[in-house]
């Protein structure tokens, strides 16, 4: 995926999307608006990949991490 805005209503499948169609060899920076989101989108990372991959960072907009 490249340089994409995902705007959507809850519900509508952003988190899986976004988690299946990172690429773990390329770099990715994730950004929500919610620490709940990261839980979500950590959870699915973990489902489809095993780990965060190196190259990903997973953060929200006030967020150092």
């Amino acid at each position: 995926m490249d340089k994409k805005l995902i705007l959507a209503v809850a519900g509508s499948g952003k988190t899986y999307l976004i988690c299946n169609s990172i690429d773990p060899e390329k770099r990715n920076l994730v950004l929500a608006f919610t620490h709940e989101n990261i839980k979500n989108i950590h959870h699915e990372l973990l489902e489809r990949v095993g780990a965060i991959p190196e190259n990903t960072i997973v953060s929200t907009f006030q967020s150092d991490s």
